[in-house]
């Protein structure tokens, strides 16, 4: 791989979108209402955009580009059958899908379908039909090419030319270190519509590991000769501000308190049920979301308090509204810190991450692990926090050193006309 990256002179914004989800669009709604949502882009669910119809329109108007996710990837797995999606136009209720369900007729059914969806919430872009891939050579990637054209095809025969498609690779971040892997994904990318290319990687997130961290960097820069701007799906924390600084991607998309983390493990079994995922506290300072028991527990102890106690008047009033007002505030303070790195220059952004962010959070995660909680799992867990975080700042500088000049990368392409493309 060459060192030297072309330069594009623009002060490229770093593009942050929500995910929205299937839990907790009311929070989204009161911030829309107070003409506080943060987001200029927002990802919906197609098996939930009914319910949440109200948003979408609310959204819409304030200018907030709309991206529909067909859930097609699901499909193809036994979560897809036990969940909202197997009941979208183009799912299969008595099977999960095949890759021949998305070719020749079949397929161009379920891309005419999907298209007819797109226009009745008034989507500005829609994740073509992809799936996941497990190498270059599985099944669904030309498949998945194919599908993207016929979404394309079928937008511009019902009068929607002004519908995005994007792509969304969607594959595991173990084989990115094989080069003729990564040739064969970029080849077939390459023939798709001229949109966004989203990376959704398995084994990947806000807590993966600095030397996964480092592959995805790589990975992304290779993609970069596709010329399509690159969005990073499913990362959140210091692992999302990285891919960004150092030009990886030129979005990161996340939920609010969830979705910051992605492995396809969760898709081969059937939802258990029960009381919905358990409540999370965003902790910025230490690059962790805590859950509600243990946020508590910081909170109770004077010293930890501080570490984690959110400061921002604008955001939380007190630590009590931190901890009921969780959604609320993991959406303000990710999106803090992102507007952070992205106000600065690109080429200043990775010495702000190796001299600056990284560093404090390495060294409040130091003082965390010398505070002597009773849960012994939570001072382990504090104690491997501090050191990934060490691991992350060293393979970063290394990599740093590696290159001559680190790459800037291409704003995400936006198709809301009525309002300035400003990420």
């Amino acid at each position: 791989m060459s060192n030297v990256y072309p330069l594009h002179r623009e002060h490229n914004l770093i593009s942050h979108i929500l995910r929205v989800g299937h839990t907790g669009h009311r929070v989204f709604e009161d911030l829309s209402a107070a003409g506080q949502m943060p987001f200029r882009r927002a990802v919906f669910d197609a098996s939930h955009s009914q319910r949440q119809h109200d948003l979408i329109a609310a959204l819409a108007s304030s200018g907030v580009e709309i991206v529909l996710d067909t859930k097609s990837a699901e499909l193809a797995y036994e979560i897809g059958m036990h969940s909202r999606a197997r009941d979208l136009p183009w799912a299969l209720s008595e099977r999960i899908q095949r890759p021949d369900d998305w070719t020749g007729v079949p397929g161009r059914a379920r891309a005419e379908q999907i298209a007819e969806f797109a226009q009745v919430i008034k989507a500005d872009a829609v994740l073509a039909p992809t799936h996941f891939i497990d190498s270059a050579r599985s099944p669904w990637l030309a498949t998945d090419v194919m599908a993207a054209r016929l979404l394309r095809d079928a937008l511009d025969a019902l009068g929607s030319k002004d519908i995005r498609v994007d792509y969304c690779l969607t594959a595991p971040i173990s084989p990115l270190r094989d080069q003729a892997q990564i040739d064969l994904v970029a080849r077939a990318i390459a023939d798709t519509p001229d949109g966004n290319l989203w990376l959704r990687l398995s084994g990947f997130g806000m807590t993966g590991s600095a030397a996964a961290l480092r592959r995805y960097i790589e990975f992304a820069w290779r993609l970069a000769s596709l010329g399509k701007p690159i969005i990073a799906d499913n990362v959140g924390g210091n692992a999302a501000l990285s891919l960004a600084g150092f030009g990886a991607v030129g979005g990161i998309c996340q939920g609010a308190a969830e979705r910051d983390s992605f492995n396809v493990s969760s898709w081969r079994s059937r939802p258990t049920g029960g009381r919905g995922p358990q409540k999370r506290i965003y902790a910025p300072a230490l690059d962790l979301f805590l859950p509600k028991k243990t946020a508590e527990t910081f909170l109770d102890r004077r010293y930890a308090r501080t570490l984690i106690l959110c400061k921002d008047q604008s955001c939380c009033r007190d630590a009590e509204d931190m901890i009921v007002n969780a959604k609320r505030h993991a959406i303000i303070q990710s999106n803090q810190q992102i507007s952070n790195l992205s106000r600065r220059p690109p080429l200043k952004r990775v010495d702000f991450l190796l001299t600056e962010a990284l560093p404090e959070t390495g060294r409040t995660l130091r003082k965390a692990r010398r505070i002597k909680f009773e849960d012994e799992k939570l001072t382990a867990r504090l104690q491997a926090l501090a050191d990934r975080s060490e691991r992350m700042l060293h393979v970063l500088e290394d990599l740093h050193s590696s290159v001559e000049i680190t790459p800037i990368p291409k704003t995400p392409i936006s198709t809301v006309k009525k309002v300035e493309q400003a990420g």
